[in-house]
Order: C-alpha cells, then structure tokens, then sequence
C-alpha cells in the first residue's frame, strides 16, 4: 500500500542518518551534551527518577543506558550548593562548565 512503502521510506532515512551518525554530534559547534542529576543512592540502586537541565524526568536507568553510549564526562558533587560557577582569575574565556550552567 501507499502507506506501507511512505513508513518503509522512512524508515530507510532514518537508518541511514543513524548508520553514518548524521544526527546528534553537534549543535551549534559545541558538542551535544546531556547534564543529569541524580542522588549516589539511585545511581548504586540503579532505580529511581533522575532529571535533566531541562527539568525532564528520567529514569535511571534509561540515564545509565545513554551514559554507557556517551563520551563520558562526569562530575561529581557532595553536599553541593546551588552556586556551580568559579570564576577563575587565572583565565579570560569561559570554561565548560560556566558555558553549560
């Protein structure tokens, strides 16, 4: 059917882009970067709800999925406050993280 051949065409696009990884290796320049949160306790449990930058739900073990498949970059914070910027002295630009806060 008509329909049938439009999903099979489709679905033929979208293996492509994922095949070459035309889809999802930057945005603007910069790379494409997910920043999650979650406590220690979800991640040895491997269970809970994490949530995105963006304020989206996800659960944890949908967050350890993408991080297995991830250029990993990793930051750790215990007994953190709501203040995620230093401003070094030392250095004119922006560092990643003032970029991605």
């Amino acid at each position: 059917s008509r329909a049938q051949r439009q999903h099979d065409a489709f679905k033929a696009i979208l293996k492509t882009i994922l095949e070459y990884k035309l889809l999802g290796t930057s945005h603007r320049g910069l790379p494409v970067q997910v920043i999650i949160t979650m406590t220690k306790q979800q991640l040895d449990e491997a269970a809970g709800i994490a949530q995105t930058a963006s304020g989206v739900d996800l659960p944890v073990k949908d967050a350890l999925e993408l991080a297995a498949r991830s250029d990993k970059s990793l930051a750790v914070f215990a007994n953190h406050t709501a203040d995620v910027l230093y401003f070094a002295r030392a250095k004119r630009t922006a560092q990643q993280g003032q970029r991605l806060a």
